[in-house]
Formats: C-alpha cells, structure tokens, sequence
C-alpha cells in the first residue's frame, strides 16, 4: 500500500506539467480556430496633408477601425506599404490608437508617406478620388497572447480638395504670392490697362503652374475693372523668387473719368477679388484669392 500511494505522489510533477500545458495550448488552439477577422477601414474621419516636398508626401489620416470579431483584442503593431493598383507609392507610420466609448471600434491615428514622383506617374486625373490598397501585418494581442495578421485594406479619399486644402491655406493668408505696386500701363479716352506685378516663391518644393487669374479690380471699394494672368507661369521646385504680373482693363467710361479722384483722395488703396488656377499633379485647382494693397500711384 504504500509502495502503491508513493508511485502515485510521485507521478503529481509530471502529470502536473502536463495539465499547465494543457490549459495553456488548448485557448491557443481556440483563438486560431475562432480567427479573429481582420481589422478594417469602417469610416474615415478626416484624411489632411501635413507636407508636399519633392520626394514626399506626407498625409496624416484618422480612420475608425472595425471587426466583427467577438474577441477583444488590443493592435500593437501596425505595418503597411501603399500601392495603388500594382504600383508602390511608399509606407505608412503606425502612430497611435483611441478607444472609441461604448462600442469595440478603434480610431486608429497613421501617416502616408507617398513617393512624390511615383504617385505623379500613378494618378489619374479623370478622377477626383485617390485609390489606394495598404498591404502588410498586425499583431493583434488578446491577453497573453499574440496573434499575427495580414492585412489588405482599401482606402479612398478626395487627392484633389486635399491638394486644394493644403495650398488654399496659403493662398488664404497671402504667403504664396505678393503683390507690388499697381501702375498704369495704358491711358486711353475710354479705357486703362492696368499693370499689377507679383512675386511668388514655391512654397512646396514640387513643380506647379499658375495658369490663370480671372479677377475684378477694385479702387477705394468703385469697381473698375476686369483682369487676368498675361500668361502661365511655371514654378519649378527651386526655391527661387519668380515675377511677373496681371493686366486689368478699366472697361466703363464713367468710371475713366473718376479715375483722378479715386487715385488720388487720401488712403487710397485697391483690390483684387478673384479665382487663382493653378496646376499641380496635372489638376486643375481653383482657389478664391483676394488682395489689397495701397495704392501709390
């Protein structure tokens, strides 16, 4: 009997060892059977560009992640390359995650780093919206447990209103051109071209042009006339002070022979109201840009 009871005391460790196995393996073997759905882009909430250099594009996006998994489970690593179609256009920076209240959803904080050069040669400017597929991995860690995910998630935004966001803001504060001094360039009986110059540095180290400036000139708040850019002007990626001007025509008799006393009453001053169209990427983007400056005739 006892001979008996020792063989059994002694065989505890070994069988003991193989209930922690056990109860270590079998939830292991559950959750891959229960394989928790991959995450995915269930809405974005805002997509805006952070930078446009010449080699880079950088574009921070804030998208609520979903799954239907009813496992809860925590994403730590987070790795994606961009492709459009079959092409690569760069990778993406994991950069945080917010819990969403009340629900399983995740808000999920990342940067685009798009290649300037092969995103030109990917777009198609038929269209508005940008078409992108993030390819790569996830480790998703559901307590002390790590399981290993690929990803292949679709991702669509407007490239065209994040491009015209990004330059509108500085066109809004006039840092992308200044204007100098309007001058009189021809004096008829009854019309007046005038001539307004500008100065413009490329903010955005990437090559664009300014097609057009289809405008109304103002004197002292008397609209006077009609103007536009002479002609495109290419702003290449140096960052070098580039000059040239717009014409305005006075096209109204009455407001001719006022142009006297509107030019010279005291603090006087003109401005210019109209739609800049710029190229960039081979999109045509249309921005309101308005001046006003002192007029020192």
């Amino acid at each position: 009997m006892k001979k008996y009871c020792t063989r059994i005391f002694n065989s505890i460790p070994s069988r003991f060892d193989e209930f922690v196995i056990i109860i270590v393996i079998i939830p292991l073997f559950c959750l891959q059977g229960c394989n928790p759905e991959v995450p995915r882009f269930y809405e974005i909430k805002s997509v805006s560009m952070q930078s446009m250099k010449s080699d880079t594009l950088k574009i921070n996006v804030h998208a609520l992640l979903t799954s239907q998994s009813k496992i809860n489970y925590d994403i730590n690593d987070l790795r994606l390359k961009i492709f459009k179609d079959s092409i690569f256009l760069g990778e993406s920076n994991f950069v945080g995650l917010e819990e969403v209240k009340y629900s399983n959803n995740l808000i999920i904080y990342m940067d685009l780093n798009l290649l300037t050069d092969k995103l030109a040669g990917a777009l198609n400017t038929n269209e508005d919206s940008l078409h992108l597929i993030l390819k790569g991995f996830t480790n998703l860690t559901y307590g002390w447990f790590k399981i290993h995910r690929e990803l292949n998630i679709p991702l669509i935004f407007n490239f065209r209103d994040l491009i015209k966001a990004f330059i509108g803001k500085n066109a809004g504060n006039n840092s992308l051109l200044t204007l100098n001094a309007l001058s009189i360039q021809d004096l008829k009986l009854t019309t007046t071209t005038f001539n307004i110059g500008f100065e413009v540095v490329n903010p955005y180290n990437i090559d664009f042009i300014i097609m057009d400036y289809p405008s109304t000139i103002y004197i002292n708040t008397t609209e006077i006339g009609k103007g536009r850019l002479e002609k495109p002007l290419l702003l290449n990626s140096k960052p070098n002070i580039t000059s040239s001007h717009f014409i305005f025509k006075a096209y109204n008799l009455s407001f001719v022979s006022n142009i006297g006393k509107l030019i010279y009453c005291n603090n006087s001053f003109y401005e210019t109201k109209g739609i800049l169209h710029l190229k960039i990427f081979n999109y045509l983007i249309k921005l309101p840009f308005n001046y006003k400056g002192k007029l020192t005739l």
